[in-house]
Parts: C-alpha cells; structure tokens; sequence
C-alpha cells in the first residue's frame, strides 16, 4: 500500500513538470532582426551585437528573385510581410508570405504618384504608412495604404530638409514619428507631415567620420534599442547601427556588407517563428 502511494505521488509531481517542460519548449521563439539583400532578394536574420547574418530564404515573385527590396514590415494583424521596393523597382509594394516568401502586388503605382518607398510601418488602425518621394510635386512625405492596398497621399513633410534616407519608426507614442535624413539628422513628425528636428547624431565608430556620407535608411526598435541600417557612402559598406538619442550617437555595430555596389535594406523585427 505504500509502494503505491508513493507511486501515486512521484508521478502526481512528475507529470506537471514533464508537461511545463514540453509547454516552453515549444512556446514562441524570440524577436529577430531581418534585413534583405538588395541585389538577390535574399533575407538574413542579423545579429543585433555584431551584424553577422544568416540566410533565411529568397522572396520570390511567380518564381523569381524578388529585387530592389527597400521596407519591409510584418503585419501582426494579417500574419503578411509587407515590402516596398526602390525607384529601380518601380516603387511597387507586396505582400510576402513569411513561410513561403512568395511575394504578391499590393499597389504597383499604376500613376506614378511616387519613385521608391523607404520604410514601413504598421499603424495603430492596421495600416501601412510609408517614406517615400512623390514625383509631382517632387518633394518627401508619407504614403498610407488601408490592406486592400488602396492608397492614401497622406502628407509632404512641412520642409525640404528631409530627403536622403528617410528611415521611420514610431516615436514617444503610435502617434508620433521619427525620420531620418542627411548630415544624420532625426525629425519628429506627425501623420500630417508636420516636422520637427530632434537632434543630429554624432557617428561613432564607423570609418566615415563626416556625417554627409552616412546615411540611416532603415529604422526598427527591438530589444528597448533603435536600430538602423546605415550606408556608408564613402565605401560603399552597408553597416548595422544603434541610434542612441540619449546621447545623440549613431554607434557601428558591425558590416553587414562590404562594398561591391550590393546594399542591404529592409531592416525589421519580427518573430523568427513565422519564416
């Protein structure tokens, strides 16, 4: 009787264990940092301490290599990444299925309202808000798309100053917003497209020193931190940054890329769970 009671009672104990065990094994990965390779459509998983990266796959278009990627997002909502590409890609945005990273037209500008999308996010009332140059007038703004990709000319920026780059990420709040531009100047700025100069960074760590030749054209928060894809002009690299705003710094992190005209873009983060 008291073998089996203590039977009983291991197993009682065992079990919960065993299934806690097998619970978190099986519980979501964590948050990563992607970026794309503009030349081959690639997508590598980065690390955010020394920008060493690892392929992930190829987005596709009807089965072949994707290029000229600029933005991209993952959209909690819809489980879909959305990609913008550069002027050379038309300025064309897509929908990517993370697990097939098969991509499909969103908006293809059938009117030429713009040249290339820099980055996206995904706003509060799940839509899609872009950087971008409009072709007339020619001057930056923002670009809203609603998920049935019909477009909205949400804004020019209220200066001119705001031209090279164009990086953004959500600022304080889901309201506001953080634009990058040259001489790595940060902006503020509202959905109206109403700016303000936060602050000019100070390079540290790169090989460029002059800030002309530096230029922030993605932005993400992940982990607490803002990160940033940077192209060095000077070289031809393509470096992952810290933007550090509580010491007015862009920190180098690392290359992701050294030279040979084939930049990096896209930088996002999203659950490595869903490639």
């Amino acid at each position: 009787m008291k073998k089996r009671l203590f039977i009983l009672l291991l197993a009682a104990v065992t079990f919960p264990m065993l299934l806690l065990s097998s619970c978190s094994s099986d519980g979501p990965l964590p948050e990563i940092l992607v970026v794309a390779e503009r030349n081959t459509g690639k997508l590598y998983k980065v690390n955010p301490s020394t920008a060493a990266k690892t392929e992930i796959g190829t987005v596709t278009l009807n089965g072949d290599a994707l290029q000229q990627l600029r933005g991209m997002v993952y959209n909690t909502n819809d489980k879909k990444l959305y990609a913008s590409t550069t002027a050379d890609g038309d300025g064309v945005v897509y929908t990517i299925n993370p697990a097939t990273l098969a991509a499909t037209e969103f908006n293809t500008d059938p009117d030429d309202y713009w040249y290339g999308i820099a980055d996206l996010l995904v706003t509060s009332d799940n839509q899609i808000l872009g950087t971008l140059w409009y072709r007339n007038p020619e001057a930056a703004g923002l670009v809203q798309f609603n998920l049935s990709g019909e477009f909205i000319p949400q804004a020019l920026f209220s200066i001119q100053d705001i031209c090279c780059g164009m990086g953004m990420v959500f600022g304080e709040n889901d309201a506001e917003l953080m634009i990058s531009t040259r001489d790595l100047k940060i902006y503020t700025s509202d959905f109206n497209g109403e700016v303000a100069l936060l602050t000019t960074l100070v390079p540290d760590g790169f090989d460029a020193t002059d800030a002309s030749k530096l230029y922030i054209q993605n932005m993400v928060k992940f982990n607490n931190k803002i990160y940033a894809v940077v192209y060095d002009k000077l070289l031809d690299n393509t470096h992952l940054a810290e933007v550090d705003l509580a010491h007015d710094l862009l920190i180098n992190l690392g290359s992701i890329n050294q030279g040979n005209n084939n930049h990096f873009h896209a930088l996002m983060s999203t659950s490595e769970s869903i490639f």
